[in-house]
């Protein structure tokens, strides 16, 4: 059977700041845990650990049976079973820590319902760490108080094979982002929109230059309350450019 012991923790605030007319700051923050165990009970007498003992008895099955060890220092010995008793107990282990923040700045203003301005700004940070573990023991006893039996060959088996019954990991990630937008419009006729973006993940590399993604930086003509239809234009890659778009609609 298998337990599983699952704790989920997270905190998140956000604060908005309004310093003069049109303009707003804004912060989010969260903090996030989560811790996970899962362990897997075999029972001595559960069929994947009598595996490990089937036919060490009978010459028809034994060297039928991939579980059991035949020496290969002993080339006229029989097969045997490395775990005579006993279960298996297994365990595994993740954490994973989180924390994001994202900021914001947005200025809004419009003068005679001529030139309306738009402009936002910021930027997002994320670290996550995570952690993983599993470890595996056999030949437990769970009727005699978890008592570990363990036999020589058994080691022998797993260094052969080069398996390891013991396992741990850890990984981290890193991501940090940079936007901007900007949009003029004159009258809700012409319209200009800017919008640029930058990333940057520890997954790229160790190389410095290699580190940042320089995305396709969109640029378009916005729609009016007026009949007509926006037009679009994906520019190639360029580090940082921003290039204006300018869309008229007629009246």
């Amino acid at each position: 059977y298998i337990d599983i012991d699952v704790m989920d923790i997270k905190f998140q605030g956000e604060i908005s700041w309004k310093p003069v007319n049109g303009l707003e700051v804004t912060a989010l923050g969260s903090y996030r845990t989560n811790r996970s165990n899962r362990e897997h009970d075999i029972l001595n007498n559960s069929n994947q650990a009598e595996a490990y003992r089937a036919g060490v008895d009978n010459p028809n099955i034994m060297y039928s049976n991939p579980y059991l060890y035949q020496d290969p220092d002993k080339p006229n010995s029989l097969p045997i079973s490395v775990m005579p008793t006993g279960g298996i107990y297994v365990l595994n282990r993740n954490a994973v820590t989180q924390l994001d923040f994202r900021g914001t700045i947005q200025y809004n203003n419009a003068w005679n319902n001529t030139h309306i301005f738009n402009i936002m700004g910021g930027m997002e940070a994320n670290r996550a760490d995570y952690d993983a573990s599993e470890q595996g023991d056999s030949g437990v006893d769970f009727y005699n108080s978890r008592l570990q039996t363990i036999t020589p060959e058994f080691y022998k088996q797993l260094k052969e094979e080069g398996t390891s019954i013991n396992s741990f990991g850890k990984s981290w990630n890193r991501r940090m982002a940079f936007f901007a937008n900007a949009v003029y419009s004159y009258k809700g006729r012409y319209t200009i929109n800017l919008t640029g973006r930058y990333d940057g993940s520890n997954q790229l590399g160790r190389s410095s230059n290699s580190r940042c993604l320089h995305g396709t930086f969109p640029v378009r003509g916005m729609p009016t309350k007026r009949s007509g239809s926006a037009t679009g234009l994906c520019l190639p890659t360029t580090p940082l450019a921003m290039v204006p778009s300018v869309s008229a609609i007629r009246s």
